[in-house]
């Protein structure tokens, strides 16, 4: 599995791009100080790549940090960005582009997002994640599925993550197509159950789930799915997530950000409200007794 980005590694690369950009120096500048090729810096930058502890201090003196608080501070950054998370566990089956979304999630602050086609995969049952397994590869072994349905189990901790004061720490808003309801997956016993736990989830308090009717018409998002991860802190910027039959796509310059947070309120806008939503589950489910 290739390396991905974690928030950590994001968040240092963005302050030592603010750092040089703040001092005037340029890409080519930085890496003769450290005798390496300006790509490696734009890596580094863009979390794309690690940095050493003796090359990071290298940096902040060319930066002219003097700090010792915020030099510990990114030095601490920087060795926490090595740390492994629980997902390289599974990194023999696991796609870089799904890695580096578990990756993210691990350390976001909530979700938004639209689904056209499947149940969120945070509210899925493994049943359900079974069946969409089958239908997308059924060729897959066994032993293969049920290390992917176990992936999947362990990314939903993130909605039991709770604070010092035990506030929820992620919250999640999506809208989810009728579409998405109408389609039986895995059969109807295995579809009644995951609306029944649709149903559950939506009651929790930092769950906040509607659903775009049909009668609603063509949408912003017609075209597709998408995600937008959110973070706590103002420094790490908000990244969309698109998916393919084979990857996914990251979307994380602030300008396509802002596209799909637009697309995001005026979907929740056409969409019925919470109380006709769970309405339309508790019905789809009751049609499939």
């Amino acid at each position: 599995m290739a390396p991905n980005p974690t928030v950590r590694q994001r968040r240092l690369g963005t302050e030592l791009r603010r750092l040089r950009e703040a001092r005037g120096l340029s890409l080519e500048d930085v890496a003769v100080r450290l005798e390496c090729s300006d790509s490696k810096v734009s890596r580094i930058e863009l979390g794309r790549s690690g940095v050493r502890p003796v090359d990071l201090r290298i940096l902040l003196d060319l930066y002219e940090v003097a700090d010792e608080r915020e030099r510990d501070s990114l030095l601490t950054l920087a060795r926490e960005a090595k740390k492994r998370g629980w997902w390289h566990s599974y990194s023999s089956i696991l796609p870089s582009s799904y890695a580096e979304l578990l990756s993210l999630e691990a350390e976001s602050s909530g979700m938004r997002g639209f689904e056209l086609s499947l149940i969120p995969g945070l509210l899925q049952t493994p049943d359900y994640v079974r069946a969409v397994i089958a239908a997308v590869r059924d060729d897959m072994p066994a032993e293969q599925v049920d290390m992917l349905v176990r992936v999947r189990q362990e990314r939903q901790a993130v909605l039991d993550r709770v604070g010092a004061q035990g506030e929820a720490t992620f919250r999640l808003s999506v809208v989810i197509s009728e579409s998405v309801l109408r389609t039986v997956v895995g059969g109807r016993e295995t579809m009644r159950a995951q609306l029944e736990h649709l149903m559950a989830a939506a009651a929790r308090p930092h769950v906040r789930l509607q659903i775009l009717p049909f009668a609603a018409g063509a949408h912003p998002a017609i075209e597709g799915s998408f995600a937008i991860i959110g973070f706590p802190e103002l420094s790490d910027l908000d990244v969309v997530v698109l998916d393919t039959h084979t990857s996914s796509l990251y979307l994380e310059e602030p300008e396509h950000v802002s596209v799909y947070e637009r697309m995001f309120e005026d979907i929740r806008a056409a969409a019925l409200s919470y109380g006709e939503s769970l309405s339309m589950i508790e019905l789809t489910a009751k049609e499939l007794s």
